[in-house]
């Protein structure tokens, strides 16, 4: 949320402006930081996340690897994954309260010969470290196809433990 304060002096008397971003309202927790960065903003950014996939019912890891997050200002998400090919993610981000905040974005996924054959759609529950230079996260994706019917395994589940690159 954008926010700008004019402090002016008329007549010995200060009056104060602030104007503010979308929805005209300052969200609970404005005041309050992670790092030098308001908790509604704090996760703008980019950031390196570790990305281990689960099997939701077992617990067993299926894969572990690195990506890249970013989180712009205007609520965007854009994201890249480790594993070949590098494909592009692209989704919403939200600030929730307090230190947490959700995504939801989605990637195309490939056969072994490069040819696109689904969708990953991930949900995820962001917190961010009291200090703003790392975060938690708890992903849930479902697995699709082009036309966005479900897939084999349907559902995957993951955890993200990033730091701030930038």
């Amino acid at each position: 949320m954008q926010r700008i304060q004019m402090v002016a002096r008329t007549m010995g008397i200060v009056v104060a402006v602030v104007v503010l971003g979308p929805g005209g309202l300052l969200e609970a927790g404005d005041a309050t930081t992670a790092g030098s960065r308001p908790l509604a903003t704090a996760i703008q950014g980019v950031w390196e996340p570790t990305v281990t996939i689960r099997d939701c019912a077992s617990g067993a890891v299926l894969v572990s690897f690195l990506s890249m997050d970013t989180y712009i200002s205007d609520g965007s998400y854009v994201g890249v994954g480790a594993p070949e090919p590098h494909t592009p993610g692209f989704g919403r981000w939200q600030y929730v309260s307090g230190r947490e905040f959700t995504a939801r974005y989605q990637f195309f996924t490939y056969d072994p010969g490069g040819i696109p054959n689904g969708r990953l759609r991930v949900s995820a529950r962001i917190t961010l470290a009291p200090d703003g230079t790392s975060f938690t996260a708890t992903d849930r994706a479902e697995t699709l196809d082009l036309d966005g019917n479900p897939t084999f395994p349907f559902v995957v589940c993951g955890t993200r433990k990033a730091k701030r690159l930038y």
